[in-house]
């Protein structure tokens, strides 16, 4: 089951491994550099390796150690002692073909005992002493119809994040193939104008133009519109000014709101962002740092409650937000915070 990529046979082939408890055993010498350089396998005290079936795959894929024999009936087995082995064999090829080395963490559970379960890989940059130091980053795989687990998601993040270091998940699909996708807490802020900043004669000005809207549905149509303070709020439109009736829900009790983001929605224009319907990109809305043509919006936000069910929705909603040059963001509701943000993009 060969898939060398040039990678140039060593003069000296590499001994058979031997099974011991479900690891396969490589002696020294060839175990140092292949331990030392590279990261793989589990230290012995005679300076041989203990290598997982991922990494002895791996390794015979890019190294030319050998496989047990018969190959095929061996590699079915182990198809059956993990199901998940042919994702983990694609993550380990995306994350070390790019950027980093990447080690099971079941190899490294005598150093980072409190990893979270939800962890498969441990990175580090290439050429960094890995034995040394603690990892850059923590890896997660999972595959396209896998559920996402939204808020198991968010506290994986925050442990990450909070032992410094970068959470990468790594989806494959059916094909067996696989994209690297690195989470982060976008800086949502933006230079309009806040609707808590109004003034009392402000907001009193705003409900008397609300007493004399028209609503439509999900609009709120206001024929006068002199003297209003919020850029943000609101579109011109038919001579007046269209809000929806999450905006006008805002300032006027009477607009009760087509939809339970009203909460979002004022947190949201309180952090002086401008907020624009974004159904065409497959989301709530789109979000703007800057009045609209001065820049495109650089966000797409989707509530938590209307996010995909599963990896590929995932994938899909970062994709098209990547195709129009934006990040996609899930916002989550937050006891202490007010709300949360996690955007996913693809790794760089």
């Amino acid at each position: 089951m060969g898939r060398d990529k040039g990678a140039l046979q060593p003069a000296t082939p590499y001994p058979p491994t031997v099974e011991r408890d479900g690891l396969y055993y490589l002696p020294p010498p060839h175990s140092l550099r292949l331990h030392q350089k590279s990261a793989f396998g589990r230290r012995c005290k005679d300076e041989g390796v203990l290598l997982t079936p991922v990494e002895l795959i791996y390794c015979h894929w890019f190294r030319f150690i050998p496989l047990p024999e018969p190959t095929n009936e061996w590699f079915a087995e182990q198809l059956e002692l993990n199901p998940r082995l042919e994702a983990h064999l694609i993550a380990m090829e995306l994350m070390r073909t790019g950027h980093d080395i990447c080690v099971p963490v079941e190899q490294l559970s005598h150093r980072f005992a409190e990893v979270p379960d939800a962890t498969w890989g441990l990175g580090w940059p290439r050429g960094s002493p890995w034995i040394k130091e603690a990892p850059s980053s923590q890896v997660r795989v999972h595959r396209t119809n896998d559920e996402v687990d939204w808020h198991e998601l968010l506290e994986w993040f925050d442990d990450v994040s909070d032992r410094g270091q970068d959470p990468f998940l790594c989806v494959v699909d059916d094909e067996m193939e696989g994209t690297v996708y690195q989470l982060s807490q976008p800086n949502l802020e933006g230079v309009h104008r806040a609707p808590s900043s109004l003034s009392q004669e402000e907001q009193e000005h705003v409900q008397s133009l609300l007493k004399k809207a028209s609503f439509s549905g999900t609009s709120v149509y206001l024929p006068e519109v002199t003297g209003w303070p919020l850029n943000a709020v609101g579109v011109e439109h038919f001579s007046g000014r269209m809000l929806t009736t999450s905006e006008a829900g805002l300032f006027d009790a009477k607009a009760q709101p087509a939809e339970d983001s009203i909460s979002l929605h004022s947190f949201l224009l309180n952090l002086g962002l401008m907020l624009r319907p974004g159904f065409k990109y497959g989301s709530l809305w789109r979000a703007y740092e800057h009045p609209i043509g001065e820049e495109h919006a650089p966000w797409l936000i989707q509530p938590v409650d209307l996010a995909p069910v599963n990896w590929e929705g995932v994938c899909l909603s970062a994709r098209l937000a990547e195709g129009v040059h934006k990040s996609w963001v899930c916002a989550f509701e937050d006891d202490r915070l007010g709300w949360r943000f996690l955007s996913i993009a693809r790794r760089s």
